[in-house]
């Protein structure tokens, strides 16, 4: 999730667990562990993109590094505030504040390495965008209340409990959401006669109310969008062709593994003046069934006698604009 949601969901584990003792520092300390599991970012200046994808979310977000960081700054927040809090008090909210976040973006299409470093599958459960202020808005209005409040309030407490229980109400509500259109996207597949061996689905830009299916086929995948508020359940699927065979020799090259790694096997190949353009298909298209290729992630490969494969993240010459995308997202869930 974005950094704003994880400051806020980590200010509320802070409150939660520590506000009686600490007050507003709790909240304080919170939004900045919160956030903390976030700083392999700054280690992005020196990775190239394919080792950027490879380690984001990665070692920081693991349950290992929770394990073994947790109890180190519960030590050492003991001492620090020379047992004002007890230590089990400490390890308990680092190690919520710690789970929460990499849960919470486990939520996402991203995909979050749990298991790093013994195993390198990326969990994403596909239900919530990486940034939904249905979720994030009126849980930060709850923590900001909070720090008018003494910290022995009662009514304090109560608004904090309240934003953790519609927060998580609402992730409950985007998988009912998630179920409700995988089965019109299956239902619609099979009206069509159109066999899929896998398919994956995922909410569109700040809702989840407007869903994309990307689903897998011999030679390449068919992409639709259904939203909650449609009037019937003809659902249009747009073909797009994987053309792996493109790549040629360079799918053996190891950035280019990468990248089909991170998309889950879910990408298409285009050529290019200068290589190939590696699509990521599994956020969904960002203009809808326009013919045109657009997603949210493409990587220009090309073959270069010194290092001999350059992969780069591709900006597409013509952008779409915000407030035509937001247009086009709001005609469309509301079912237009």
């Amino acid at each position: 999730m974005d950094s704003l949601t994880q400051v806020t969901l980590g200010a509320a584990v802070g409150e939660a667990v520590l506000g009686r003792q600490l007050g507003n520092r709790a909240i304080v300390w919170g939004a900045v562990f919160g956030t903390l599991p976030d700083m392999d970012v700054v280690l992005s200046p020196f990775q190239d993109s394919v080792q950027f994808l490879v380690h984001h979310r990665g070692l920081s977000h693991s349950l290992l590094a929770v394990a073994v960081v947790s109890p180190l700054l519960g030590w050492l927040f003991t001492k620090w505030y020379q047992r004002a809090v007890s230590y089990p008090r400490w390890l308990l909210f680092f190690l919520l504040v710690f789970l929460t976040h990499i849960l919470l973006d486990c939520c996402t299409t991203y995909g979050t390495q749990i298991f790093a470093p013994f195993s390198d599958v990326r969990v994403a459960w596909n239900n919530v965008f990486i940034i939904d202020p249905l979720y994030t808005l009126p849980f930060l209005a709850c923590v900001l209340a909070c720090l008018f409040f003494e910290r022995t309030s009662r009514w304090r407490r109560t608004i904090n409990a309240a934003g953790l229980i519609l927060s998580t109400a609402y992730l409950g509500l985007t998988l009912v959401h998630k179920q409700a259109a995988e089965a019109n996207f299956a239902a619609a597949l099979e009206r069509q006669q159109i066999p899929v061996s896998r398919m994956m689905t995922c909410p569109t830009p700040l809702n989840s109310i407007l869903w994309c299916a990307v689903a897998e086929t011999e030679g390449g995948f068919h992409v639709g969008f259904y939203s909650l508020f449609d009037s019937d359940d003809d659902i249009e699927f747009q073909f797009i062709p994987r053309s792996e065979e493109l790549l040629g020799d360079l799918k053996d090259e190891y950035a280019v593994e990468r990248l089909i790694w991170f998309a889950d096997g879910y990408y298409c190949v285009r050529p290019h003046t200068d290589g190939v353009l590696l699509h990521v298909m599994k956020f969904g298209k960002l203009n809808f069934l326009e013919t045109e290729d657009a997603y949210a992630f493409a990587y220009l490969v090309r073959r270069e006698e010194n290092p001999g494969i350059v992969v780069e993240r591709h900006e597409r010459e013509r952008e779409i604009e915000v407030g035509e995308m937001a247009a086009r997202l709001w005609a469309r869930l509301k079912g237009n």
